[in-house]
């Protein structure tokens, strides 16, 4: 009996430990299931931060190609622009040459037209000469055919 009272008292001893064990098992359970669900919930807002990100990332990257295209075109159209400027300071030299040239040309003209008009004028006054010897020579042909 006394056997039986001593195996009853580490059987309850034992149960009572086992109990506390059950107790600190099943709080740390609990802690472990509070510590897997903060995990699962910073994973799912890491993960969300990570799609944002991402999603950003895109926008920043396409962003990031316009203003390198732009960047691009603008260095394209710098040039364009410098190219232009040249080939209108060479149209402006070539225009001045050829004022200059049609000046010349209409000086030469203007001459020209003075020569021809005074050339004209000596063939009209030569030719007036021409008509009045011509008249005179007939007038005396004919005076003396008259004799």
């Amino acid at each position: 009996m006394v056997r039986m009272v001593e195996d009853s008292k580490r059987l309850t001893e034992e149960n009572e430990k086992m109990k506390a064990r059950d107790r600190t098992l099943k709080l740390e359970v609990n802690i472990r299931e509070d510590e897997r669900d903060i995990a699962l919930e910073k994973s799912m807002v890491q993960h969300k931060l990570i799609k944002r990100l991402s999603a950003e990332y895109e926008v920043m990257a396409k962003h990031i190609g316009e203003l390198q295209y732009a960047a691009r075109r603008y260095k394209d159209l710098q040039q364009e622009l410098k190219d232009n400027a040249a080939f209108l300071d060479r149209a402006v030299k070539q225009i001045r040459m050829l004022e200059e040239c049609l000046q010349a040309a209409n000086y030469e003209n203007s001459e020209l037209n003075s020569k021809l008009l005074n050339a004209e004028k000596d063939t009209y006054l030569l030719q007036r000469v021409l008509r009045e010897a011509v008249r005179s020579i007939k007038e005396a042909l004919q005076v003396t055919f008259n004799y």
